[in-house]
């Protein structure tokens, strides 16, 4: 299994700008395994994440911080975003967080402490 992430989202990951996301449904990964970075089922890039770590939370209980980790600058823009891909925003939506790691190709892979 791995994440899918639209096409606006993989610079941001490749960046370090973008290391967590959030899904309504339980993702079926591990803590500390790597897995593909994807844009589609039929496209599989030579990047790889490293998941970090993953938990629930409100959907409305997203802190500045981790709207900056979801690689926006605002909360507002986070919400539009939320909103364009899920159809709605309800800040008592419990939700799932995945928190990432980017593995270039081109680098050996060190797991940040």
């Amino acid at each position: 299994m791995t994440l899918l992430f639209k096409r606006q989202f993989i610079n941001k990951i490749r960046s370090g700008a973008k290391t967590q996301t959030r899904r309504l449904k339980q993702p079926r990964l591990k803590i500390g395994k790597k897995y593909n970075l994807r844009e589609n089922y039929r496209t599989t890039l030579p990047d790889k994440i490293f998941i970090v770590d993953i938990y629930q939370q409100y959907l409305g209980d997203i802190t500045l911080d981790e709207v900056k980790r979801e690689g926006f600058k605002t909360k507002t823009e986070f919400i539009n975003i939320w909103t364009e891909i899920y159809g709605e925003y309800d800040p008592e939506m419990y939700i799932w967080v995945v928190e990432f790691q980017y593995i270039d190709p081109t680098e050996t892979f060190k797991e940040k402490p």
